[in-house]
């Protein structure tokens, strides 16, 4: 039989070709292809054979010193009880026949040594009988009951030290996965690389999505041209994820609304706030709730929805956060919590403008803050209703049916109350003045 002799480097479990240099050892089976890995360098072994038969194995050593080469063979306990082997020499070549399989072997030929471990893949051949979801829900990893053989193809190093190649076995799967950029969860494959397998596999973070599971191994099989493929049945996820975000609408402030300060969320009442939410497939029940303390033993509101638009019209702090479950509730997402502070109601109102078209003090507007209700009256001298307005970000422009009135008193009627139920009852004069010098008190 054709021997084929390829050369792998294996380091963190994941092996890849490289060209192979074998002039000093070379490993030849009439029966199988040979396989040639060479492990990291703290397990003391220089290379690894892989045979798929133990049958008529053949070593042969070139000495680079043409001296006699000494051969040992060692076990789980390394050299300290390694074995002595005849060996046929020919000049600067020696053979071993009939080489035993699963144990490792040492050369030297006074100058230098070589540390090998030759490996029967048929004692580990990779099968895959089935792949079932666990019956125990796991939140925070999807665990797969694997039936079937994946065990660690081990070998020991001089010392003794025990050393696993990774299998390279693939489990191919679609999840979601959050899109930063996007704010959207999107669907993802994903391919996980096991070293090997016992009863289970987890994997973490869990996958978020109906899915079909797809096993192919190993590398070794696929190397003796005995690739097995398994796939699954879909199966639908008990884990579930959830991301939030929160937008602030700002159409209630104005240029003479009173800035709340550094507050992220919330300032002025009545303040409209947006809560979104997006959640992975498994996400059944889903709840915004809102308290008045961080810890959420106070909830006020409870919406059952995604996405909700409340309106906040009292001074206080709240705090807002999301959760989502699945079916029964065993496992839930809980979001980042938010918090709002709304401010104490503000009205300051000015006793003078001068609407002259220069751009400096031309309309009559009250400062604000947090205010629910608002209603100004303006009258003149002689108690005439001139201009009346609802709404605090307005203001009175000097003009009476569209003619600007002259120089002079007029007076003001406001009634308001705040989001903290603070009640306005305020009146005072107003002067209309031509000069752009003075600037306005309060």
């Amino acid at each position: 039989m054709r021997t084929r002799t390829l050369l792998f480097i294996c380091q963190f479990g994941l092996c890849t070709s490289v060209a192979a240099n074998l002039n000093s050892l070379k490993v030849e089976s009439a029966l199988s292809e040979v396989m040639t890995i060479e492990p990291s360098s703290s397990t003391g072994i220089n290379m690894i054979f892989v045979v798929n038969n133990p049958n008529d194995i053949t070593l042969t050593y070139t000495s680079s010193t043409g001296g006699k080469t000494t051969w040992q063979k060692f076990y789980d306990q390394g050299l300290s009880y390694s074995q002595p082997l005849n060996v046929i020499y020919d000049h600067k070549i020696s053979y071993l026949s009939n080489a035993e399989t699963n144990v490792g072997y040492m050369i030297s030929d006074g100058e230098s040594e070589v540390f090998f471990w030759i490996i029967d893949y048929s004692k580990y051949t990779f099968s895959c009988e089935s792949l079932l979801p666990s019956s125990q829900c796991d939140c925070y990893a999807t665990v797969l009951d694997f039936l079937g053989d994946a065990k660690p193809i081990i070998f020991y190093g001089p010392t003794g030290r025990k050393n696993i190649i990774g299998r390279g076995i693939e489990l191919a799967y679609t999840t979601v996965v959050w899109d930063e950029d996007l704010n959207v969860f999107t669907e993802q494959n994903e391919v996980k690389i096991l070293d090997s397998i016992d009863k289970e596999i987890v994997i973490i973070p869990p996958v978020y999505s109906e899915t079909s599971y797809t096993i192919t191994g190993d590398i070794f099989s696929d190397f003796f041209d005995q690739k097995t493929e398994l796939s699954s049945s879909i199966f639908f996820p008990c884990a579930v994820d959830a991301k939030t975000t929160v937008s602030q609408d700002g159409s209630g402030n104005s240029s003479n609304t009173i800035s709340p300060g550094t507050v992220d969320l919330g300032g002025n009442a009545p303040c409209q706030i947006l809560f979104s939410a997006e959640t992975t497939p498994a996400v059944i029940h889903s709840e915004w709730q809102i308290a008045f303390d961080p810890d959420f033993n106070d909830i006020i509101y409870r919406f059952n929805d995604k996405e909700i638009e409340h309106t906040f019209s009292e001074t206080g702090t709240y705090y807002s956060r999301f959760i989502g479950s699945n079916q029964d509730g065993s496992c839930e997402s809980i979001g980042d919590v938010y918090t709002i502070e709304i401010g104490e109601s503000q009205l300051l109102v000015p006793n003078f403008f001068s609407p002259n078209n220069d751009n400096i003090n031309d309309e009559w507007k009250v400062s604000h803050q947090s205010l629910t209700q608002f209603e100004c009256w303006i009258f003149d001298k002689a108690g005439k209703q001139v201009f009346h307005f609802n709404d605090p970000s307005e203001g009175w422009d000097g003009k009476i049916n569209g003619r600007s009135v002259k120089s002079g008193v007029f007076y003001y009627v406001i009634k308001a109350v705040g989001a903290d139920k603070k009640i306005y009852d305020l009146s005072g004069d107003i002067n209309i003045i031509s000069s752009t010098q003075k600037s306005q008190t309060y």
